[in-house]
């Protein structure tokens, strides 16, 4: 098992020769992912590691890497020159160098010869299909791979709100290039861009389709849209169709994990999980993925151990980790813990009225913490929650900790298609309360999880009862 560092631009290079590396880099481990015998770290974490300057031991030590591909990227007019080198770890030993000058017009036959000699230095085979990309403008490509790069990485809102505006206008320049279309549909069904954009996603998916069957985020799109309508069948055969062309894609790991965890197969979804954070350890989502789905399966201390390593992991302070955290905590009686979270609520926020929700937030989540040790403090705690609620303007899921349970407009916040990574705590073995509540069978039958659990398997809290299903 071969993991591998991906290629970086050099330090002295500006923000778009930077993008273009990491962009490139990220190509060159997609096409790497299919060479049997060779496992590979994600480009996520591999970029962490290089900006945390591991070394060739700590690649080895936090990582479980074997080898590492160390290089650099130079432009200088139309002329590239990649300099990359084969490292083994841990001793750090040089094992293959090799420097390439090409024209930016040759970026896409640059790949294949990347491609090849690392699997030649490695002594596997790569079998690899000539891609009709060849014939794609090459800086159009060169726009791609940037704008990928954004989405698979940067928490910056103001900076993905760019790139989905430079997305679509790309999209609309390169009308036959399929990667784009993808990629611009899973976005549009993601909700990011817009709420309601489905028929707009299901538009761009097709038509990356036609031009490319293989293409996986436009076959991720197609899922996400039918989640949206709850048609679980599709969702299964969609993602299905994505994983299998791109078996080690950690992006589809994590979408499947909160898919699976949703319809409440916890064990399936922690699978899915621990296979997306062995390849991308340094990932925040990864991380709290597999936090947050092991505290819904009640085991509440392996989850602390991944939750802690959450701050290291945040680009600027994440507001869902302080309430994951906070929620563990209480889970494991921690009451000490569960106040310093609360503390850290009230933090700074990059805009006005999410400081303002938080400070409010603050406020309710300060309160059931003393209710819980002392319940006689409820009714402060139910005001709290009730002007929080009033601010934002939904139901807190805080009552989900509050006697006495009121089921219903609970379980309604659970019903919208977005697909959300704490969908997977309706399914928390804390919560039974809501599982044994009457309105719950009739939302398992709402939500259409019967239909598909009758053709594809129950899950083990669940029983099939009547017409709908009794769940512990």
């Amino acid at each position: 098992m071969l993991p591998l560092h991906a290629i970086g631009a050099n330090s002295s290079a500006d923000g778009n020769e930077a993008a273009f590396a990491n962009g490139l880099s990220e190509d060159l481990t997609f096409r790497l992912a299919h060479v049997n015998g060779l496992r590979l770290i994600s480009s996520a974490s591999a970029l962490r590691a290089q900006q945390d300057g591991f070394d060739a031991k700590q690649l080895a030590e936090r990582l479980h890497v074997t080898h590492a591909i160390e290089g650099s990227l130079h432009e200088a007019g139309d002329q590239l020159r990649i300099s990359l080198r084969l490292i083994e770890t841990p001793s750090g030993q040089i094992l293959w160098t090799q420097d390439y000058d090409r024209k930016f017009a040759d970026v896409f036959a640059l790949q294949q010869d990347i491609a090849q000699a690392v699997v030649s230095a490695l002594a596997l085979h790569i079998d690899m299909v000539q891609a009709s990309e060849k014939t794609v403008d090459p800086q159009v490509f060169r726009e791609y791979l940037e704008l990928r790069h954004v989405f698979l990485t940067q928490n910056d809102s103001v900076a993905y709100a760019k790139a989905e505006t430079a997305l679509n206008a790309l999209a609309a320049r390169a009308p036959d290039f399929a990667p784009v279309h993808g990629l611009l549909a899973a976005n549009l069904a993601s909700g990011f861009e817009d709420i309601g954009r489905d028929n707009d996603a299901l538009h761009e998916a097709r038509h990356a389709l036609d031009l490319d069957p293989d293409d996986i985020y436009a076959h991720a799109a197609l899922g996400l849209v039918a989640s949206h309508n709850h048609d679980w069948v599709t969702v299964k055969k969609e993602y299905d169709a994505a994983l299998a062309r791109s078996p080690n894609d950690q992006v589809m790991r994590s979408i499947i994990g909160m898919w699976l965890g949703r319809l409440g197969y916890g064990k399936q979804a922690l699978s899915e999980f621990e296979t997306n954070y062995s390849s991308d350890p340094l990932s925040y989502w990864g991380t709290y993925n597999l936090a947050t789905e092991l505290d819904t399966l009640g085991r509440h201390d392996e989850a602390r151990h991944f939750l802690d390593l959450l701050p290291g992991l945040e680009s600027e302070p994440e507001w869902l980790t302080v309430i994951a955290r906070w929620r563990n905590a209480v889970w494991r009686h921690d009451y000490t813990a569960a106040r310093h979270f609360v503390e850290q609520m009230s933090g700074p926020s990059s805009q006005e009225d999410e400081k303002t929700a938080h400070a409010y937030a603050a406020v309710a989540y300060a309160a059931v913490t003393e209710a819980l040790l002392d319940p006689t403090r409820w009714p402060q705690a139910e005001a709290a929650i009730a002007t929080l609620e009033a601010k934002t303007g939904g139901v807190s899921l805080l009552r989900l900790f509050a006697p006495p349970l009121n089921a219903t407009p609970l379980l309604a916040e659970f019903e919208p298609g977005d697909q959300q990574p704490d969908g997977k705590i309706l399914w928390t073995v804390d919560f039974t309360a809501l599982h044994r509540d009457p309105a719950f069978p009739s939302f398992l039958q709402r939500m259409k999880f019967i239909d598909y659990w009758r053709s594809n398997g129950w899950p083990p809290q669940c029983k099939p009862e009547g017409d709908s299903a009794r769940c512990e």
